[in-house]
């Protein structure tokens, strides 16, 4: 079956007869021990001719697959035997390893794509050298080993990995794969590297030290006993030195045998400064409390107290005037009676409701500094509910100004509920309230995604805030435009610290006789 080339005849010639039959016996033998192995090979093996690549032997597997009889295919060139070819190449897209073997004197390999029975199959294509005594290559061995199944698997992992390289490098959050043995980084993500300020290339293979470690170069406790540290704040030091505060998470991890570590981490500097900020602020509110509520409200009592004395003392004195006034002639009978019931029940009437509106608008700043004390429980938000429901309860406004509304689908953010009402309540309500008169209303709610926050609009068609007045709207007690409707100028300094609880901020966008737009923000 094999027409491997027998380059020692000289030799065997020279041998008297009895050895010849010892050497024919023993190269018989040797020829079905090296036919049986080859037979018993699953690749397709074929033996040519070096110069014109005709066929000259096959094992089992290559006859089967071309499912000819060796007789016929022998002497036939291998690309019109197997292929039905005239000519030896398909095309520059796929290499044939027979000409690159004859062309090096090397072995050469090719991978060959082929479809058969409308499958594709995939196969590694081999061409290998076959010499004679003096060196020269006389016939090829061509072997083809399919490959289809390895392949496919390698795509099948390579597209898994291209798929988590994709989602790792949209991560909001820095990941690094390090290496504790070498303390080297092996994997940054964009964020990450965006974070350290360096390019990947110049982070990966480098020291954890030189980028992300606090820890002296050489000494990491977290990596020397192999620990698991979750939300662990420390202070990343950048490429330029400067130094930013994450939350940090350190997981080991065994990968193709390695022992690794991933860290992932935040930037918290803006949640540190809001940190800050909210103290500063609570303190400042703690400390007004106190004042409205101790040097303020003490003498507004008194106010109060004396007031109501003063009330009980002209009572008292009455019947004593009345005696005194039947010496009186009849116009200072008329002007004592005018002091007493006109002039001071006036003034004692304005002092009492002055001191209750004074009363009032301490209880309002009372609850405002309450508001920066209360506890908030944070949880997933409906806003397309939240403002829903609102609007219900402002239906017959709506109806009676005759007001179009329009919502958007708004996203769902994680905030505390109670804050969330009382934000988009005073929002809608003011909306409502500060419509013209005359033509029909126009209200909007919408919201957008950006960066790490959501930013919320509510827009009117109403009278709108002149440009001078935009900061005043946020200020306590202060109210802009005409005073023609009720209120002490609360509701948006309301609205202003809870949105800044929340991290965010609150702004305003309005013109004229045309609307206003309020926005506001609530941290991811």
């Amino acid at each position: 079956m094999f027409g491997i080339e027998k380059i020692s005849q000289k030799k065997e010639r020279q041998l008297e007869p009895i050895d010849r039959r010892r050497v024919e016996d023993e190269s018989k033998k040797a020829y079905e021990f090296t036919r049986a192995i080859l037979d018993s090979i699953n690749d397709p093996i074929v033996i040519l001719d070096v110069h014109t690549f005709e066929i000259v032997g096959a094992n089992a597997t290559f006859v089967q697959m071309v499912g000819k009889p060796l007789a016929e295919l022998a002497g036939k060139p291998c690309y019109q035997a197997i292929h039905g070819r005239s000519e030896i190449c398909a095309g520059p897209e796929q290499t044939c390893p027979l000409l690159e073997m004859r062309e090096t004197g090397k072995y050469a390999s090719a991978e060959h794509i082929r479809y058969r029975n409308g499958k594709m199959k995939i196969a590694e294509v081999s061409a290998s050298p076959i010499r004679d005594e003096n060196g020269t290559i006389v016939q090829v061995v061509h072997v083809a080993h399919d490959i289809t199944a390895r392949k496919l698997a390698e795509e099948t992992v390579r597209k898994s990995e291209e798929h988590l390289q994709n989602i790792l490098d949209s991560i909001r959050a820095g990941i690094v794969l390090a290496d504790p043995a070498k303390h080297e980084i092996i994997y940054v993500n964009p964020y990450a590297a965006a974070l350290i300020g360096a390019p990947k290339e110049q982070i990966i293979g480098r020291e954890c030290h030189d980028f992300i470690c606090e820890a002296e170069r050489g000494h990491c406790p977290i990596v020397e006993e192999h620990v698991k540290v979750e939300n662990y704040e420390r202070n990343l030091v950048r490429v330029n030195g400067e130094q930013v505060p994450v939350l940090e998470s350190v997981v080991p991890i065994t990968y193709e045998g390695r022992e690794l570590f991933i860290e992932s981490f935040i930037d918290i500097s803006g949640l540190k400064k809001a940190e800050k900020a909210l103290r500063e602020i609570n303190e400042e509110m703690r400390n007004f409390a106190y004042i409205v509520s101790h040097d303020l409200r003490a003498p507004l009592v008194s106010i109060k107290g004396f007031s109501s004395e003063l009330v009980s003392s002209i009572k008292e004195m009455q019947p004593l005037l009345n005696k005194c006034a039947a010496a009186l002639d009849e116009k200072e009978r008329m002007q004592l009676d005018m002091i007493l019931h006109k002039d001071i029940g006036e003034a004692l009437g304005f002092i009492g409701s002055s001191v209750n509106r004074m009363d009032g608008l301490i209880g309002n700043i009372l609850n405002l500094s309450r508001l920066g004390r209360m506890e908030l429980k944070p949880e997933p938000v409906n806003m397309t509910e939240i403002a829903s429901g609102i609007l219900a309860s402002l239906a017959h406004q709506i109806e009676q100004k005759r007001v179009t509304v329009t919502v958007a689908e708004l996203p769902e953010v994680i905030a505390d509920r109670v804050s969330m009402e009382q934000i988009m309540g005073n929002l809608l309500d003011n909306a409502l309230k500060y419509l013209e008169t005359g033509r029909d209303g126009e209200l909007s709610i919408n919201a957008e995604r950006k960066d790490d926050e959501v930013i919320f609009h509510v827009r009117d068609n109403g009278r709108g805030i002149a440009q001078e007045d935009m900061q005043k709207v946020f200020e306590l007690f202060r109210r802009a435009g005409k005073q023609d409707t009720k209120g002490e100028g609360m509701g948006l300094a309301y609205v202003k610290t809870l949105v800044r609880r929340h991290g965010g901020r609150i702004w305003c966008d309005s013109q004229p006789g045309v609307g206003s737009t309020f926005s506001f923000s609530i941290a991811k």
